[in-house]
């Protein structure tokens, strides 16, 4: 029986997005102002017409000192590409049409996170100078914008360190629009409007950061503080200016800081050791530990909810707070994958969702999404059916991008006749489930690949059958 992979199949329809160097025409549009932003924070977004994305994956570290400069990259940079009627177009022969390079920097690296606010794209890309000993430093990042249509260039800032857990985000507040930069161990804004402020600390020695943003974004309602948006949220240790002699073993501090005011905000006991799990709409959900007692809590700082009165819960993923109310988590219990409603009444508020345990990707209002091996599954809240979304041998299960309704963006490898290979872009089409050919005995096929990365010639596959005997 011959047959062909689910993979194999969107390589035939989608292949062929060939780049040949500097061949793109001067790009040709800005998007309109009002246009909506959708999936501000991933590893593309939309504006209008646009999906600016990048199309390709490189390790910083494998960054050298003339492999970043401007205008002579052509992998993992920015691309845009113009939908028609909201679809992407492509050719009888499988080219993906109105594709254009819009900043010719690496972007498409770990710490990607494309923002766009107004007529402006914000990225970071990998440092390649060197430091005053001479090492180069790509692990540092400068923190960029440019037009949406490539033009007007400039550097917003450049890190001075750049840690495993470190973190960063763009907002737009009021008419100004804000980098924050957790390094590590401190906490940096940048302001920008018409022009690029210098840089301030925040706050410093801190443990860990969570910097919540919102994925979509118009101009029309600029981004307000409200809720637990416009907020930078923080533990940090004790020290003596907290009124402290000796600090050893009297718990932490939890804090927030006013993105756009700097006022901020703790939570000092003494006695409490706080630790950050979840920021949603209404809340910030963390574990607090007295007296060896760990449970969860839910605060907005002015009133504190317990969640659960347990720490056996493992997997903890808190789901979205519709209409400020909260829904409960999804936990690991017993290795089952359990959703409970009410944690201090587990008995009477919970129900089975699977009678395994999953590595929850993303929850959004109606499915949880979970990674098995290479493979994409989702369950649905409604009524706990199990569906294939994608599978992939050749995904990168490090990278996903779900701001995107309808859409989950990843990074797979494509290898070519004479086995080279690059991590391109592609993204599931949530709208267009696979249907098995009539002689298939595969019944589940999970849903459209769309190959939008802009592949190299060498990693290019012509054969594209497999025959396999029965």
């Amino acid at each position: 029986m011959k047959k062909k992979s689910i993979l194999m199949v969107a390589c035939i329809l989608m292949v062929g997005l060939l780049f040949t160097g500097c061949g793109f025409q001067k790009l040709s549009e800005m998007p309109s102002l009002e246009a909506e932003v959708i999936g501000n924070g991933g590893l593309s977004v939309v504006k209008g017409d646009y999906i600016y994305y990048v199309d390709s994956f490189v390790e910083s570290s494998s960054v050298g000192k003339n492999d970043n400069t401007y205008n002579k990259v052509d992998n993992a940079c920015i691309y845009r590409v113009k939908m028609e009627d909201g679809k992407l177009v492509y050719d009888e022969d499988g080219v993906l049409q109105n594709v254009e390079l819009v900043v010719p920097k690496i972007v498409g690296f770990e710490n990607t996170n494309l923002f766009i606010f107004d007529d402006y794209i914000y990225y970071g890309t990998p440092n390649t100078q060197n430091d005053q000993t001479g090492e180069l430093r790509n692990d540092l990042i400068d923190f960029c914008r440019a037009k949406l249509d490539g033009s007007d260039v400039q550097i917003i800032y450049t890190t001075n360190a750049y840690e495993d857990d470190a973190t960063h985000s763009f907002y737009k507040i009021g008419d100004k629009v804000y980098l924050v930069v957790f390094d590590g161990s401190d906490l940096i804004r940048v302001e920008m409007d018409s022009h690029i402020k210098k840089a301030e600390t925040l706050a410093t020695d801190l443990d860990t950061v969570m910097l919540p943003s919102k994925a979509d974004y118009t101009y029309s309602q600029n981004v307000e503080v409200s809720g637990t948006l416009g907020y930078a949220y923080y533990t940090r240790a004790l020290n003596e200016d907290d009124g402290f002699l000796s600090t050893t073993d009297k718990g932490n501090v939890l804090g927030r800081v006013n993105i756009a005011t700097k006022e901020v905000k703790e939570v000092i006991d003494g006695m409490t050791t706080h630790e950050l799990l979840s920021v949603q709409q209404a809340y910030v959900y963390e574990y607090r530990t007295v007296n060896g007692n760990k449970c969860l809590y839910a605060t907005n700082f002015n009133e504190t909810i317990q969640v659960t009165t347990t720490d056996a819960y493992t997997n903890v993923i808190v789901l979205s707070n519709t209409n400020n109310e909260n829904r409960g988590i999804i936990v690991t219990f017993e290795d089952s994958t359990v959703w409970i409603k009410d944690g201090t009444n587990v008995k009477e508020s919970s129900e089975l969702v699977l009678d395994s345990s999953i590595t929850v990707q993303y929850v959004d209002d109606t499915h949880i999404y979970y990674l098995d091996g290479t493979s994409i599954y989702r369950v649905s809240l409604a009524d706990f059916t199990e569906e294939l979304v994608v599978s992939d041998e050749t995904m990168n299960s490090n990278y996903f991008d779900f701001t995107q309704p309808g859409f989950i963006y990843y990074f797979a490898t494509y290898t070519g006749d004479e086995d080279e290979s690059g991590v391109y872009l592609n993204r599931v089409n949530l709208a267009n489930k696979l249907e098995p050919e009539d002689d298939s005995e595969e019944t589940d096929l999970g849903y459209e690949i769309q190959l939008i990365g802009i592949l190299d010639e060498n990693h290019i596959a012509t054969e594209t059958d497999e025959t396999v005997e029965e």
